[in-house]
């Protein structure tokens, strides 16, 4: 029965006596073995099931500090290959995980510098934490993410297992509001100081606002014209041009095409 684990098994016989009675006994115990190792089997099936329907990311390490599985949206977050990953260890793919300009994000540099210390006494400083950082796919994009850190603890040592999610829209999303107030907040500055100038002072003061405007873009020019009544050519009123950047002519010829 133990060879092929089948508890389904029954030894035949009855009776009052004690062999009677040891076959029961052995029988009631085989259900009893049979119950549990099917509700153990039916908890398993549950549960890989949340682990590779979960829309969040879910790896899990052995207790030697190598990866042991990571679901699809793990993969998908990542941009790891599950057949290629599986039994690598840990500090060498979140090596491969760390951007180029890693000292810019300590995220991976303090993953890294926890795995020795967890697997040795199965706590660290970051377990049981929500936090941020980013990581480079593959190919060569970058992803922002949550991540949760937590034990697992066996009796051949701890395992370590982590939940991220992909929050690289939200991130953008908070960086294009960010860059979006900025710009207005400037505007409303320069809009403040022009309405108080006396009219010999504005021409100044538009080229000063434009120099604003023109480094919170990143460009090394920027200029107001207005086109010439009798002539292919832009007149420029007022131009900034950044420092080493030769300065804009008074006037800027276009280009007419042959009817």
């Amino acid at each position: 029965i133990s060879q092929q684990q089948d508890y389904g098994m029954r030894v035949e016989g009855e009776g009052e006596d004690e062999i009677g009675m040891l076959v029961a006994s052995f029988n009631s115990m085989l259900e009893q073995i049979q119950q549990r190792d099917l509700a153990i089997r039916e908890n398993a099936d549950l549960f890989r099931g949340v682990f590779e329907q979960s829309i969040n990311g879910i790896a899990l390490s052995d207790e030697a500090g190598k990866l042991e599985t990571l679901n699809q949206a793990c993969a998908q977050i990542t941009g790891l290959d599950p057949q290629q990953v599986i039994g690598r260890p840990l500090d060498e793919l979140l090596r491969a995980l760390t951007p180029a300009n890693g000292a810019s994000d300590s995220t991976m540099q303090t993953l890294l510098a926890m795995l020795p210390e967890f697997f040795r006494t199965g706590h660290a400083e970051c377990l049981n934490q929500e936090q941020e950082g980013v990581i480079v796919r593959p190919d060569g994009t970058l992803r922002h993410i949550h991540y949760y850190l937590f034990a697992l603890r066996t009796p051949r040592g701890p395992k370590l297992c982590s939940v991220i999610r992909d929050i690289t829209r939200r991130v953008e999303a908070e960086a294009g509001l960010r860059h979006n107030l900025h710009f207005e907040s400037l505007m409303l500055s320069i809009s403040t100081r022009l309405v108080n100038l006396a009219g010999a002072e504005i021409k100044q003061e538009i080229q000063r606002a434009m120099g604003e405007i023109a480094t919170f873009l990143g460009v090394d020019r920027i200029f107001i014209g207005q086109l010439e009544p009798a002539g292919p050519n832009l007149q420029v009123d007022c131009a900034w041009t950044a420092p080493g950047i030769d300065e804009m002519p008074g006037a800027i010829p276009l280009a007419v095409s042959a009817a």
